[in-house]
């Protein structure tokens, strides 16, 4: 289930093999058409919820409204059967399509539009196990925390573009060990689907916990799904 951007997508897979997927574009409509669309995906791919294993769910940063209604969502379903919960973050999403998009990619930056010249980041590196935290910050601190990186590095996700344009005037010429990837801007739950499998077949550790992800004050910080 992907909700947090603002649309709302439904995907089936078995194993990376993805059955069925469904799709809907309306903007922040999630809460009229999910429930629709798990049935429709759910009849379109022949299963029942006696076989699916796992649920995988965003849980944002993105659309506050979205992002409760899939996560409401995934509760309701796991509560009446014995399916596990897989809770992934938008920048995880945004991070395993940058590697599969970018062979030999050393950095990625995940930027998600926060509104008001502001954007949600955050950083991997993979060629480091140190992890970077998830932070708030404008648009112009993103775009010189892009320039100062030196490696391979791909950037993706709805604020990509408006980085982009932000650079262009801020410097003559792009770095060329930089690519943005506009095509991510906004994705449906296909990855969703194929990342939680990729989890799961690498051992891998993932969260459970159906709570929504908001990122404030350079810091991550969770809500419970009851709270405001």
């Amino acid at each position: 289930i992907c909700t947090s951007n603002n649309s709302c997508s439904v995907a089936i897979s078995n194993h990376s093999n993805v059955l069925a997927a469904n799709y809907n574009v309306e903007p922040a409509m999630q809460a009229q058409y999910l429930v629709c669309m798990i049935k429709k995906t759910m009849m379109q791919a022949q299963v029942t919820f006696e076989d699916i294993d796992y649920l995988a769910v965003t849980q944002g940063p993105g659309s506050f409204t979205g992002i409760r209604v899939g996560l409401a969502a995934a509760l309701g379903i796991i509560t009446v059967s014995k399916i596990v919960p897989i809770v992934i973050s938008d920048f995880e999403v945004l991070k395993f399509l940058i590697k599969q998009q970018l062979k030999g990619v050393n950095v990625a930056f995940t930027i998600i539009n926060a509104y008001r010249n502001k954007v949600y980041l955050q950083k991997f590196d993979f060629n480091s196990s140190s992890s970077f935290q998830a932070v708030l910050i404008d648009a112009t601190e993103a775009v010189n925390l892009i320039l100062n990186t030196k490696s391979l590095s791909g950037c993706a996700g709805n604020a990509t573009k408006m980085i982009y344009e932000l650079l262009v005037t801020t410097t003559t010429t792009i770095p060329n060990n930089i690519f943005f990837l506009p095509r991510f801007a906004y994705y449906d739950a296909r990855p969703v689907c194929r990342l939680a499998y990729q989890l799961l077949a690498s051992k891998q550790s993932y969260s459970t916990e159906l709570s929504p992800l908001y990122v404030c004050n350079r810091n991550f910080k969770h809500c419970e799904l009851a709270g405001r």
